[in-house]
This record gives C-alpha cells, structure tokens and sequence, in this order.
C-alpha cells in the first residue's frame, strides 16, 4: 500500500502507507533497487527504520515483504498471527511494546456504517451449535463497540451482548459508554447505572448482591464506600444482627459493631461540639405546651400501602410550620432536640411541685391554683376563710363554720345513741358519763336514758 522514498540513511518514508499494520519490527522489507533490509523500528504508518542504511536517493519506490511470519495456519486448526505457534483457534502475537496512545492494536473489527445513523459500531458474535442442529445457528452473546453520537464530536464504548432465554435478537447486557457504566441500560448517565423495566406483576426491581467473605473464622458481610466531599470514607454493611451500620473504616468481621447503626442516634461526647449547658426549662414548657397537636395519615403511606392497610395508620403528631423551630431541622423532625425539649419540661413541673410551698420563690403553678380557688365557678370560693361552701346551679350556697360543724356533728352523736322500740314497758335509768368533742371540749349532753323493751 503506497510508495517509500530513501534519502541513503537508515529511514524509510511512506506516502500512503500503514507501516504499523503491514510490518513488525524483525520483518524484512526489499525496496526497488534496494537488497533486503531488517526493520528496526516502526515509528508510525509512514516512517521505519532499518539496520542497514540505502544506498539511494529516490522517490516513488515500490516495496514488498521478503521476511517473517505473519500468518501461520497448523495442521491442528490454529491459526496464527505474527506467531507460528498459536495456541489457540486464532492468536494475534507481536512483540512491540502495545500502548492505546501510540495506537497500536492485536486486533481491529472495522464497521462501515455506510447511511445507518447509529451509534453501533462493529460486533463480534459468539454462536453455539444446539444439540448437533444448525452448527453456528444459536447466537449466546456477543461483543460490539458504539459511540455516543451520531455525527460530530463522541466518545465510544462498548457492549456486552447476550441471548434472553424468551429467545429474540441479541440485547445489551453490560454497557461501558464514555466512562459511565450501565447494567440494563444503553446508555448511561452517571458512572454506575442499573437500567429499570416494567418486570410484571409481584415482581421486584434489579437487585445488587455484595458478596460475604464465609470462612469460619473471619466471616463477614461485603461493604459499599461512600466518599464525603473532603474524601472521608463511609462504609455501609448489615452486622451479624442484622443492623445498617456506617462508619469511616471497613469491617473486619461479622461481629464487627463499630461505627453506628443507620437511623440510631448517638450521644456520645466526641461527637459533638459548641457543647453548653441549658437551664431554661420554663421556655421548652411553654414550647411543649403551644405546640398544637393533630391527627393525621400520610399522603405516601396511604398511596403506598393503601388506605385501609394498618401501614398507613393515623398519627398523632405537629405540624412543622406550626411549633417552635426547634422541633425541626430542615424539613425533618429533630429527635434529639424534642428528647432535650420534653426532658427540660419534666424538669421544670418537677421544680414547680417541690417549690409550690416556698412562697418567696415565684410559682406559676402556686399563682394558677390561687386564682383557681378564687373563682367562684369552682364552688368552694371561701374554703380558706373558715367555711365549706356547696352550690348547685340556680341555688344560693350552703355555707357551714366551724361551730355549725361542732353542733352538727354533735347532733349525729346524739342520734345514734338512742334506740327505739314500738313496745316500751320499763325505763332503766343508764348512767352516761359526758362526753367532750376532741374539736375544741365543748361538752355533749348525754342522750336519753335507754328503753330496756319487754316483750309479751
């Protein structure tokens, strides 16, 4: 292919030639009124060097290949390339450093789209004989290269092709476009990709497996790194019980517990800072108290679950524009906050009860049970002031002191001192010593004697 000029050194220049193609460094080349020369390097497809340097000045010049191997077929079946001893059905060998900058390449299958606008470039397919029937007849799979556009600038890539056993064409398994990896999907968008179709009914989507290391003394679970914006790793495995756990080092085993479990919240002093006391626990009262509270189900647990599924349950909670920002952090519920919330309201009720008697000290509690008992809807207004009020709606009060009480219970004492019979036949005097209230001595009058009764 082409034409070689000589300039009596040791390089040889092509026009229109693909040295890189045609030869290898070892191989003998005679060019027209040259002898045969040993090809020392290959530079590119229009220049090599040789041992020897030529003995002419001259353009235009016709040259063929007079040495080496490049195409060896055995008895065995094998054919070979570049070797003479292939080992296998078809080996391409050379011994030139390869690099994918210099452009060099063992094998190249070449696709001439001709007026397809498509992105698929050239495929290798790899075919079964089925049973002894139609040798070559059932496609298993396949290799192709594509690109990411149609026309104007594009990257390539390639595929993975396989047979579905629903039979059909071949189809994209494995997708390697431009850097970005899909599984599923032709064309992928991000660096790992798993394309989603419509499965059927009661079926799941794609699923990703880690593996596990078994060995009996140091078994465990696979982990996945999710690297932070400054590089800090956060590994992600299931421990022995079954919990999510992150943490910025790989677990070394099953039983491996560290780092925390996803969800949970820690409380430990290293992880936190700005770290200062809080007193004010009068104010979370008040933010527990103001927060007004709702039934609710929500909108995704209903559409998810369905409406009459226990999943979606009501609730009873806040709403986030309703309480005080500290219930929330961003859109989110702050657990650790309304723990501290309702921890400090409990602390300030406690205070409030043991204080309630200390009357140089302010109590709200103290002053709401004041006014409670000044109110005369509650119905006992005056049991501070030395009498027991009772009232009953549309009635005036019934009020009784102290010495009514006395009299009152006097008055019991009495009657229940005296019993009756419809037949009295003989009085008998009963000596009754006088009896003193332990209220305030006021003496009793003793009751009338007792009727002894006789019976006939």
């Amino acid at each position: 292919v082409g034409t070689v000029t000589t300039n009596g050194t040791i390089t040889l220049t092509g026009l229109g030639t693909q040295f890189t193609n045609t030869f290898k460094v070892g191989d003998t080349i005679t060019v027209q009124g040259e002898t045969v020369r040993t090809i020392a390097t290959i530079p590119s497809d229009t220049s090599l060097t040789v041992s020897v340097a030529f003995s002419t000045t001259a353009s235009s010049l016709s040259y063929t290949l007079t040495g080496g191997n490049l195409l060896s077929v055995k008895g065995n079946g094998n054919v070979g390339i570049g070797t003479t001893s292939p080992g296998a059905l078809l080996e391409n060998f050379t011994s030139t450093t390869q690099s994918l900058a210099d452009g060099f390449v063992n094998l190249r299958l070449s696709y001439d789209g001709g007026t397809n606008t498509g992105n698929s470039g050239a495929q290798m397919t790899f075919a079964q004989q089925w049973n002894g029937v139609g040798a070559g007849t059932v496609r298993v799979g396949g290799i192709r290269g594509i690109k990411t556009a149609s026309t104007g600038n594009f990257g390539g890539g390639v595929q993975l092709l396989y047979q579905p056993i629903a039979g059909g064409g071949l189809i994209p398994g494995l997708t390697l476009n431009d850097g970005n990896v899909g599984i599923g999907i032709t064309s992928p968008s991000t660096k790992f990709e798993i394309g989603s179709s419509d499965l059927g009914d009661g079926l799941a989507g794609p699923i990703i497996t880690l593996g596990r290391n078994t060995n009996a003394t140091n078994t465990g679970a696979g982990s996945i790194n999710f690297l932070s914006k400054g590089g800090i790793s956060g590994y992600v495995w299931q421990d022995a019980a079954g919990n999510m756990r992150i943490n910025t080092s790989s677990p070394s085993n099953a039983n491996d517990t560290s780092g925390v479990v996803i969800g949970a919240q820690t409380s430990t002093r290293d992880t936190k800072q700005d770290i200062n006391d809080y007193t004010d626990y009068g104010n979370a009262l008040s933010m527990v108290i103001n927060a007004p509270l709702h039934t609710f189900r929500y909108i995704k647990e209903v559409n998810g679950y369905g409406t009459d599924s226990p999943l979606a349950k009501q609730r009873i909670g806040f709403i986030a524009d309703e309480v005080d920002p500290a219930f929330m952090v961003g859109n989110a519920i702050d657990q650790v906050s309304i723990n501290g919330i309702l921890m400090a309201s409990i602390k300030e009720m406690d205070l409030n009860i043991k204080e309630i008697n200390n009357l140089t000290i302010e109590n709200t509690w103290r002053d709401s049970l004041n006014s409670w008992f000044a109110n005369a809807e509650n119905h006992i207004t005056r049991i501070f002031t030395g009498e027991v009020c009772l009232t009953s709606p549309g009635e005036e009060a019934v009020c009784l002191n102290r010495t009514e009480l006395q009299s009152l219970k006097a008055l019991l004492n009495k009657d229940s001192s005296t019993i009756s019979s419809p037949v009295v036949e003989q009085v008998v005097p009963v000596e009754t010593p006088i009896v003193t209230d332990p209220i305030e001595e006021v003496p009793i009058v003793p009751a009338e004697p007792i009727v002894d009764p006789v019976v006939n």
